[in-house]
Parts: structure tokens; sequence; C-alpha cells
């Protein structure tokens, strides 16, 4: 009877071990969620300046195809250029000085 009683209270305190894990767990993964999240709202933020500051990033087709004033034919039919300008230098001296310009492009036919 004492054995049965000793491991009842075993039994007792392992399952309340395993309740405190799974609510630590529950807890962790609260915690991942929602920096899961921040990350991925951070993200889509700095795509939308990378945007701003340099126009549709290359490949990124989406951009382009939300233009209300195109007809469905437009955006059906027409060619796409992206042309994306990454850097710019500053080459000579005073009267000399020119710059160059770092040009990337690529064409898709929609």
């Amino acid at each position: 009877m004492e054995d049965i009683e000793e491991l009842a209270a075993s039994y007792e305190r392992k399952l309340i071990e395993v309740a405190e894990m799974h609510g630590e767990l529950i807890e962790f993964n609260e915690r991942l969620y929602r920096s899961l999240m921040s990350k991925d709202h951070l993200i889509v933020q700095m795509r939308q300046e990378l945007i701003d500051l340099r126009g549709p990033v290359p490949g990124d087709l989406s951009q382009t195809s939300d233009d209300p004033s195109l007809s469905d034919f437009e955006t059906a039919h027409r060619a796409l250029i992206n042309v994306w300008i990454p850097s710019v230098f500053l080459q000579g001296r005073a009267a000399n000085a020119y710059h160059v310009y770092q040009v990337h492009s690529d064409a898709n036919v929609l």
C-alpha cells in the first residue's frame, strides 16, 4: 500500500513538472511569434523605404501591376523595364568633374 502511495506521489510530481514545462513552452512560443511578426513588419517597412528611395526592386513585378491608370490590356501586354541605380560616384576635379552611375536593368514581358 505504501509503495502505491509513493508511486502515485511520484507520478503527481512528474505531472506537475510536465504541466509547468508545457506552460513555459507556450510562453516561449508566444514570445517567438511576437518577435517573428515584429521582424516581418520591419522587413516590409524597410522594403518599402528601399522602393521609395530607389524605385522598384529588380525582379519585383508586384510594384507595377497595381497601377489603376493602366487598362487590363496594357497591364497584360506591356514590356516592363526595371532600371536600378544603386550608386553614383563623382570623378575628376573642378571643371573636369563628372558623375559615374552604376546602372542595373532588366526587361520582362508581362
